[in-house]
């Protein structure tokens, strides 16, 4: 490999690319979530409108209303996360990766939340190849696991919110100051401090 195509040297390098383009995939993803949320709710309130049942349309029964309600606020909630998360990305803002976490979190369960409601409202149809939702719901489930599962996804976003603002590693005190509380303090009867994780700054 020619020396002039490499763009850097060294392990940090790999890493900023990789991690990079995650960011991007997720981003990616949490959008497409959206998408198959959408294309369920869709699908759903087509066929309710056409199904009948007891002389009127299934979607008069306000057990079938309050479905498609919880899935038309989930599907708004998660585009509407998903474009804040665009627009800190275009302003190069710091919380732009917490924010693509979340959007990616949040509408990935959101998608596989409204494909199975998709699918229940569907009924026995929601199962056959004549309508497009079952597929939906085996693409939503991907959409899950796919540029980081959910649990990851949890961990991270945790450990992004509650180190917020906070230093690469928590500060010590200077060792003349730890000398000194070594002279006065009794002997430890207790094992020392374990190691204290690496935490990114955001």
């Amino acid at each position: 490999m020619l020396q002039a195509n490499l763009i850097s040297h060294g392990r940090l390098t790999f890493d900023l690319l990789a991690t990079g383009s995650l960011d991007y995939c997720r981003y990616s993803t949490a959008y497409g979530s959206v998408g198959l949320a959408q294309a369920c709710l869709t699908a759903s309130l087509e066929y309710t409108r056409e199904r009948t049942r007891f002389g009127v349309p299934i979607r008069d029964h306000p057990l079938v209303r309050r479905m498609l309600t919880d899935m038309i606020s989930s599907v708004e909630a998660a585009r509407l996360l998903c474009r804040q998360a665009g627009v800190l990305r275009a302003r190069n803002h710091k919380d732009a990766i917490r924010q693509t976490l979340i959007a990616k979190y949040a509408a990935s369960r959101t998608g596989l939340q409204v494909a199975e409601d998709a699918v229940q409202l569907h009924g026995a149809n929601g199962i056959g190849p004549d309508f497009p939702v079952q597929r939906h719901l085996r693409d939503a489930k991907v959409q899950e696991i796919i540029e980081g599962t959910s649990q990851i996804q949890q961990l991270q976003i945790a450990e992004m919110t509650l180190w917020s603002g906070h230093p690469r590693r928590p500060r010590r005190p200077c060792r003349r100051g730890l000398r000194a509380v070594r002279d006065r303090a009794p002997p430890l009867t207790f094992p020392p401090r374990p190691y204290e994780r690496f935490v990114y700054r955001t």
